[in-house]
C-alpha cells in the first residue's frame, strides 16, 4: 500500500541512526533547547521534546543550528517556521536557507540513504 502523505513529499526525508543522532539547538519565543532529530530533509526537519514544550506553536519563527553527524560531520544555522505539531512532535519548515547549507543537508541525505 502506498503512502499518499510521503508520495506528496517535495523532498526526501532520512532518519538519523540512533548511535549517530543529528543535534537541533532551537530557539524561538520564550524556549530554547538542545534536541535531536527524527528525520530531516531540504525542505525541514522533524523534532520530538521528551516533555511538554509550552512554547512551541504553529507557525511561530525559531532559529536552529543543525549538527550533523558523521560522515559528513558539518552543522549549519538556519531560520525556521514551526509548520507541524503532534504530541511531542514537531516539524519546523527551514525558511530561506543558503544554498551551501541545502548543500550539506544533501550531502548527509545521500549518505543516508541505504544506511538506515
Amino acid at each position: 500500500m502506498t503512502n499518499k502523505r510521503t508520495d506528496r513529499r517535495k523532498y526526501q526525508r532520512v532518519t538519523p541512526k540512533r548511535d549517530n543522532p543529528v543535534r537541533v539547538d532551537i530557539n524561538g519565543e520564550n524556549f530554547l533547547d538542545v534536541l535531536y532529530a527524527l528525520d530531516i530533509s531540504e525542505n525541514g526537519i522533524s523534532i520530538s521534546v521528551p516533555y511538554a514544550f509550552e512554547g512551541c506553536r504553529i507557525d511561530k519563527g525559531v532559529q536552529i543550528v543543525v549538527e550533523l553527524p558523521s560522515p559528513v560531520k558539518k552543522y549549519f544555522t538556519a531560520n525556521g517556521r514551526i509548520r507541524r505539531i503532534s504530541g511531542s512532535t514537531f516539524g519546523v519548515e527551514f525558511v530561506g536557507l543558503k544554498e551551501k547549507d541545502s548543500h550539506v543537508i544533501k550531502e548527509y541525505i545521500s549518505s543516508q540513504i541505504g544506511n538506515n
